[in-house]
């Protein structure tokens, strides 16, 4: 009986993989500053949630090959994304239409804007260590 309910609920909610981690979050697209937001739903049917310039735009995500690509699909537009990294704070998907890294940030973290300013402070101490005599 344990067993049969365990492959009933490995059917209804399909295990996402890398993927997983992305859900119930807000993702801000530093690029663009549009925010995407994925909820886990029953039968891998997630619901996505896309406001861009002020308009909401709702859909379905299907995350597929162990959560590498991810599928958006809204009714005036379908979006493919292929999984390079992710983080706490972060996530990198390569937009599979252009080929171009798109970079998101967890919203409220000003993830990428820390990243800058530790590269800034990086060189401006490397800078004053190269004093010549």
């Amino acid at each position: 009986m344990t067993i049969i309910l365990s492959v009933f609920v490995r059917f209804v909610i399909p295990n996402s993989g890398k993927g997983e981690s992305i859900f119930n979050k807000k993702w801000k697209n530093i690029d663009n500053n549009s925010i995407l937001s994925i909820e886990p739903k029953l039968f891998g049917k997630n619901s996505v949630t896309l406001i861009e310039n002020e308009k909401i735009n709702r859909g379905l995500a299907k995350i597929t090959d162990n959560g590498i690509s991810i599928h958006l699909s809204f009714t005036d537009i379908e979006i493919f994304y292929k999984l390079i990294s992710i983080s706490n704070q972060k996530l990198e998907m390569e937009n599979l239409a252009n080929s171009t890294l798109v970079k998101f940030e967890l919203l409220g973290s000003n993830a990428y804007k820390h990243d800058v300013q530790e590269i800034k402070t990086n060189v401006s101490s490397n800078n004053s260590d190269d004093t010549t005599i």
